[in-house]
């Protein structure tokens, strides 16, 4: 009887390690196929001016049109503090600066946001009405949501009057 249940337990822990083994690798296939999409996260120098950063919180960055679709590259699948800022790119154009707590930098320009709209839930995060930020942006042909909680009504608004490529065209 104790035979038996060494045995089985012996096939417990190799059934439970080849399931994370198999669990680990599809994770990491999933990171290498999305790094196909977005080789590198766009980046902004380290001298621009980020000063009058506003605290959020960074909840999400999925394949636009698939909600449940996560980016794991560049660490873009890890929920966390972030502090937005707004740095001058060429002209008026600005910049959108997610400098994410213990993760790398996302920076948005404005020529490859498609638009930023209000939302209430996101993959495995739901809020009240209007809770998080939608920022829709493009990247070697891609498109991309990325989910911001921000409670701060200034950066709010700062953000929601970013003018995406169409709408500068009809503006000037």
């Amino acid at each position: 009887m104790r035979d038996q249940l060494l045995q089985m337990t012996g096939v417990l822990a190799l059934v439970i390690a080849a399931l994370g083994y198999l669990a680990l690798r599809s994770w990491r296939g999933a990171i290498i196929a999305q790094q196909r999409l977005l080789p590198e996260l766009p980046t902004v120098p380290a001298t621009a001016d980020r000063t009058g950063a506003f605290e959020c919180q960074y909840v999400v960055s999925t394949i636009a049109g698939e909600p449940l679709n996560r980016i794991k590259a560049h660490g873009l699948g890890h929920r966390g503090k972030a502090l937005v800022s707004f740095v001058p790119a060429d002209g008026n154009r600005l910049t959108v600066v997610v400098d994410r707590v213990g993760e790398a930098t996302l920076a948005i320009a404005e020529g490859s946001i498609v638009s930023v709209e209000l939302a209430s839930a996101t993959l495995d995060r739901a809020v009240e009405k209007d809770g998080l930020v939608c920022v829709r942006w493009t990247s070697n042909a891609t498109a991309f949501d990325t989910y911001l909680r921000v409670m701060n009504s200034e950066l709010r608004e700062r953000l929601l009057a970013v003018k995406t490529p169409t709408e500068a065209v009809t503006a000037d």
